[in-house]
């Protein structure tokens, strides 16, 4: 086929005859501006004009097609919605960086601990309850049986030693209205405790909960040997929460146990 070239402005359809301008707005129907439109075919694109805004959003090596800003979601969803600064609430256990939040872990901390010491102490005392009531029925039961048993006797050494003012004397001829005497004699801290509870004048007794945890009266303490030296302390405040001299616990419980019990106070 032998294509002629004809001059004039306009191009042409067939050989050899230039094509009009009706003819040139019928081919701008077509999906692709050369053909036709056909049955079933999307329209035609219709170039538009590119603002400069539009132009900022596009991405080097592209075309003008992807000059629209495209959507912030990803194929990982929306990060709107993952987004801590979208005003939507996330889930406690997420903050920032996706590190889980525990600012408020240890709010509670505190209480838990008193009302888990308060229970093992009511606990202990049923115990210490049980076991007093056994050896009542023990000591009733050798009595029956003709069998004597032997009072044991408190050694303390002799103190020559003024409490200070407020507090209550303690010399070798004091003895506390209640003498103590050590529950288990493999523990030094009960035998301790008994020297030298036994002499003082203390109105208010001891009473033994577990190893190193005793009540004096209505107050809960712990003891232990530091240095040497029997040491107390309380959950209260007392001493600020440590250790002190057991000297000193005496001084300071003394007259407030005694009078929570109706008991004359120590001059």
């Amino acid at each position: 086929m032998h294509v002629s070239a004809v001059p004039g402005g306009f191009p042409q359809s067939r050989v050899g005859q230039p094509m009009m301008p009706q003819q040139m707005q019928h081919m701008a129907q077509g999906p692709y501006g050369g053909m036709p439109g056909m049955p079933g075919m999307p329209p035609a694109y219709q170039p538009q004009a590119v603002s400069p805004t539009q132009l900022g959003h596009a991405r080097p090596g592209q075309g003008s097609f992807q000059l629209q800003q495209r959507s912030p979601a990803s194929s990982l969803g929306n990060f709107e919605a993952l987004s801590p600064m979208s005003g939507q609430s996330l889930p406690a256990r997420q903050a920032l960086g996706g590190v889980p939040a525990t600012a408020g872990a240890a709010t509670a901390a505190s209480p838990n601990r008193e009302q888990a010491l308060q229970k093992r102490v009511a606990e202990l005392e049923d115990i210490l309850k049980s076991k007093d009531q056994e050896i009542k029925e023990l000591q009733s039961a050798l009595k029956q049986a003709g069998i004597k048993i032997p009072a044991k006797k408190a050694q303390a050494r002799p103190r020559d030693k003024v409490m200070g003012s407020g507090g209550f004397r303690k010399v070798s001829q004091s003895q506390p209205t209640q003498p103590y005497e050590a529950v288990d004699q493999e523990d030094p801290i009960d035998l301790r405790l008994e020297e030298f509870y036994n002499g003082t004048g203390s109105a208010i007794p001891f009473q033994r909960i577990n190893r190193g945890f005793y009540r004096f009266g209505e107050t809960i303490l712990e003891l232990n040997i530091i240095n040497h030296k029997l040491m107390a302390r309380t959950e209260d405040g007392w001493n600020r929460s440590k250790f002190g001299p057991i000297e000193k616990f005496i001084m300071y419980y003394e007259n407030i146990e005694r009078e929570k019990a109706g008991i004359p106070l120590e001059s």
